[in-house]
């Protein structure tokens, strides 16, 4: 479950998803191209349900051919290949969202839903959208259960996993960024003061495909002074969307991650080609979005 952020030119993320995809006449003309070939098209769309802005894309490479193994028995056999015909190409993969208001469900998106951002930010500029609607951010949605749990039964312990690589890439921001940003900064100097040591090739490829992990502990005497601050920061951190890899442990023995922290549902899907039944998909997200308001995870 994602939300997009408010922004004074944009009052609804669907609205303008709405009007960019009714500019295009077909998924040929709502297909949006990235690099290496690789390409997103809108395949298909339904608004008529009352629940919101549903649609379907398909990623593909132009022209990729697909790998084949013959059933013709051999010692040795090697793989095949078949290629697309001129009028279609081959699904690489798909993800299907529902749009409703500010709100976003999407499946198959990715964590923060960046195929579902990636495409409808080219969308939106090649359908010619005012620059000033074409601002937006997709943020993920915590579950509130989760953050009464902190509140409830504190938090003893905090652990972080951060990779090197990650730290890195890790630059000083001049904007409001988030607790998770700052842990990686502090990282970054660690390894930087660790290499400065010695600064041999081998070394740094080594460091590079390491990982950092930090633990943050509260002794049994200090749970009461500290209780109040380190339950925000735990606050902090599984609200963050930079966070990736984390371990909350509460007072109560419990522990929280990630995975305890988005808004998600399972559901058991019929399978069709390579994917599965968009219909069935999307009866499935009516459901969970009208559970969650029902439970005031979401609101308007």
């Amino acid at each position: 479950m994602l939300r997009a952020p408010v922004v004074p030119a944009i009052e609804h993320l669907e609205q303008v998803c709405r009007e960019a995809w009714e500019k295009f006449p077909d998924h040929v003309a709502r297909t949006v191209a990235f690099p290496e070939r690789r390409n997103v098209s809108g395949l298909y769309s339904d608004g008529q349900r009352g629940t919101g802005f549903f649609i379907h894309c398909g990623r593909y490479v132009d022209q990729q051919a697909v790998g084949t193994i013959s059933n013709i028995p051999a010692k040795n056999a090697l793989i095949g290949e078949l290629r697309p015909g001129n009028d279609k190409n081959f699904l690489n993969s798909d993800f299907l969202a529902l749009l409703q208001g500010n709100h976003v469900i999407c499946l198959g998106c990715g964590r923060n839903a960046g195929s579902l951002r990636n495409f409808l930010i080219k969308l939106f500029e090649k359908a010619g959208i005012p620059p000033e609607k074409q601002i937006f951010e997709l943020s993920r949605v915590s579950n509130t259960a989760a953050i009464k749990r902190i509140s409830r039964d504190g938090v003893r312990k905090i652990d972080v996993d951060v990779a090197i690589s990650t730290l890195n890439a890790t630059k000083v921001s001049r904007t409001d960024r988030g607790v998770w940003h700052f842990f990686k900064l502090g990282g970054k100097k660690l390894v930087d003061t660790i290499v400065g040591y010695d600064q041999s090739y081998e070394q740094i490829k080594e460091i590079s495909e390491a990982h950092l992990s930090i633990s943050i502990d509260l002794k049994k005497g200090e749970l009461a002074a500290g209780k109040k601050s380190f339950g925000k920061v735990a606050k902090d951190i599984i609200q963050d969307d930079e966070a990736d890899n984390y371990k909350i442990h509460l007072n109560d023995g419990n522990t929280i991650s990630l995975d305890d922290i988005s808004l998600k549902t399972w559901v058991t899907l019929d399978e069709v080609a390579n994917s599965v039944s968009v219909h069935q998909a999307w009866d499935k997200m009516s459901e969970y979005i009208s559970q969650l308001r029902v439970e005031k995870q979401i609101s308007e």
